[in-house]
């Protein structure tokens, strides 16, 4: 097992900082703070060519995305990545992953796992939108299963039962329609506060008031500024429920969320499973949209353990 610890994210002085040019305004959020504090890392920068897709051509035009590394292939930009800690002996990073999908957020702290010897410290920044209202009616899914083969889990035979954590966002019906799939045994749902009262409404709403939660204990707010608490959270259900279930979480909701509970899989691998449930593709742009940053900078910082 590797074992990470949190420190305080302000200890972070960036080396390296890891992020996306993509079709929502606030993906250069983290660039902007960078810009603006004088700092000077390494910038490498996933380019998600999102063609003329809300705010992209704003974002590509801009003259910060120009002193970075831009690369436009996924395969390319990890080799990048890789060769820069490589080259590292303990090096600092700020991965921002506002705008990454979860795929890739898992790809990259998958790598960090792997390079671990060559990193002093990793922050994690993420940055909330401001309140649109959701949509309300069931999108086509068009992604259900593992987010990479590394979370495909391993059953157990003493483990013949299923416990689903939820990460709950406001996509209508998502977590509705996934337990459906799946019929677990036990479920918790984990939900945001601490950002904009609207947001806890929409959640509660498009997830049908939670009314297919057998036991209201098991549906438990978590505060998005205190990231810290999550991951400690989500840790202590995963640790208890992994003794007699397996475990599968299903990150819907802000990407920190998905970002504490990849690392708390990694570090319990190969016991926890962790499934994507998606309706966005680049054939079906209706199913994305914009989002602006509302000013909230969330971190959550740690270091490798010997």
């Amino acid at each position: 097992m590797t074992e990470i610890s949190l420190i305080e994210p302000n200890d972070v002085k960036a080396d390296l900082f890891i992020g996306c040019v993509g079709y929502e305004h606030r993906s250069l959020e983290a660039l902007r703070k960078i810009h603006n504090a004088d700092l000077d890392p390494a910038m490498i920068l996933f380019d998600y060519q999102s063609g003329d897709l809300f705010s992209y051509p704003e974002n590509r035009a801009d003259l910060i995305v120009q002193n970075a590394t831009l690369v436009a292939n996924f395969g390319e930009f990890m080799e990048k990545v890789e060769a820069y800690l490589n080259a590292s002996v303990s090096a600092s990073i700020l991965f921002d992953v506002t705008s990454f999908d979860r795929e890739k957020i898992a790809v990259i702290l998958q790598t960090f796992f792997g390079k671990r010897s060559h990193i002093g410290a990793v922050s994690i920044c993420y940055f909330p939108r401001t309140f649109v209202e959701p949509s309300h009616s069931l999108d086509i899914v068009r992604s259900f299963g593992p987010v990479i083969p590394a979370f495909i889990g391993e059953t157990s035979s003493s483990r013949d039962s299923l416990a689903l954590l939820i990460g709950a966002g406001y996509e209508y019906g998502r977590a509705v329609g996934a337990i459906d799939l799946l019929e677990p045994d036990r479920i918790y749902c984990m939900t945001p506060i601490g950002t904009d009262s609207r947001f806890e409404d929409a959640i509660e709403k498009n997830n049908l008031g939670f009314s297919f939660l057998e036991n209201e204990e098991l549906l438990q707010k978590y505060d998005l500024s205190r990231p810290e608490n999550l991951f400690y959270e989500i840790r202590r259900i995963v640790e208890f429920e992994v003794q007699e279930r397996n475990v599968l979480i299903l990150p819907l909701g802000p990407k920190l969320f998905a970002a504490a509970a990849m690392l708390v899989a990694f570090i319990l691998h190969p016991s926890v499973m962790v499934w994507r449930h998606s309706t966005a593709s680049k054939d079906a742009p209706k199913s994305t949209s914009d989002a602006h940053a509302s000013g909230v900078d969330v971190r959550l910082a740690f270091r490798f353990v010997s």
